[in-house]
């Protein structure tokens, strides 16, 4: 990973809990630090890695150098690497603009003071494994919109060396070239409500993300190898739930074959046959593989229930 990688705060680096018999999975714990030296397959691309980038106009640039790097270790292809760096250098400007550099508003107040982070991670298997990009910012008053004929700013052929696409894209650095590149570029795009992964006290916020398909040649579309008990999935889940800022999270341990982590809001996560599972928000379904993806859907479900002030059953 490129200089300059963050670590998030000692609380997640404390993330598994251990308990007599059923200690949690060290490899899962060392995964969630970002930096952490590991090849394609093994834990460290399934759990990803978080920057904090600057605070002005190179934050696109820092960006696209962190995402390429990341990708490159991950042994994807030039084509797909070129594309990301193009999606994320749009993300990471318009959360300058918009987030960092924008006239504070009502209820926004320290917002701008928090970092934009980038994030990256893998998660589902062949043929649908996908990469996720994101970045953070912590103004949930300001929410991102595309912009039309965004496509006239990329030649026809999108295909160019890595070098000359950032030449391109740094030409008018102050400036975002539209959130409709993002979407043309990318197989999905979104953003939702999230709290900060690098922040001492996981700031809430919000994260513009898309998502690329990993072909099923290479070797980073193959989930890595998690061998988690329920007890120790439920344990990691909730000690990472913690650490981000989710208040009351409990874990409930019935049998060796399944366990339980409440969540304040309402709702639980069903620890099972190798997989977590949740009925709230119309319900979900992740593998032990792909744990920060879980972690990043049960913090976008808290925050929206909490933003609505409702309960939830589920």
């Amino acid at each position: 990973m490129p200089a300059g990688n963050q670590a998030p705060p000692a609380c997640a680096r404390r993330s598994a809990v251990s308990t007599a018999g059923e200690p949690a999975a060290s490899a899962v714990t060392a995964a969630w630090v970002p930096g952490q030296p590991a090849g394609p397959g093994e834990d460290g691309p399934a759990a990803g890695a978080s920057w904090r980038l600057p605070a002005d106009a190179s934050c696109a640039s820092t960006a696209r150098a962190h995402l390429r790097q990341a990708l490159a270790d991950l042994q994807l292809p030039g084509t797909l690497i070129d594309d990301a760096a193009v999606a994320v250098s749009e993300l990471a400007t318009n959360a300058w603009l918009h987030a960092l550099d924008a006239k504070p508003v009502p209820g926004a107040a320290g917002a701008c003071a928090v970092p934009l982070e980038l994030w990256v991670y893998r998660r589902g298997r062949p043929p649908g494994a996908e990469l996720v990009c994101g970045v953070f910012d912590a103004r949930r008053d300001a929410w991102p919109r595309t912009r039309p004929n965004s496509f006239k700013l990329l030649p026809d052929d999108k295909e160019l060396a890595g070098p000359l696409l950032d030449a391109i894209l740094a030409d008018n650095p102050g400036s975002g070239h539209g959130l409709g590149i993002v979407a043309g570029l990318s197989d999905v795009t979104g953003c939702h409500r999230t709290r900060s992964r690098l922040s001492a006290h996981s700031v809430p916020g919000k994260v513009a993300w898309f998502t690329m398909k990993i072909p099923s040649s290479s070797p980073a579309a193959q989930p890595p190898p998690v061998h988690l008990t329920p007890v120790q999935a439920a344990r990691t889940l909730a000690a990472l739930l913690t650490a981000r800022g989710i208040p009351g999270i409990t874990h409930h341990h019935g049998t060796r074959t399944q366990s339980m982590v409440s969540i304040q809001a309402g709702f639980t996560v069903q620890c099972r046959d190798g997989t977590f599972q949740w009925l709230a928000d119309g319900g979900g379904q992740r593998a032990y593989s792909d744990l920060t993806d879980t972690l990043e859907n049960i913090i976008r479900i808290h925050e929206d229930i909490a933003s609505a002030g409702r309960p939830v059953s589920g």
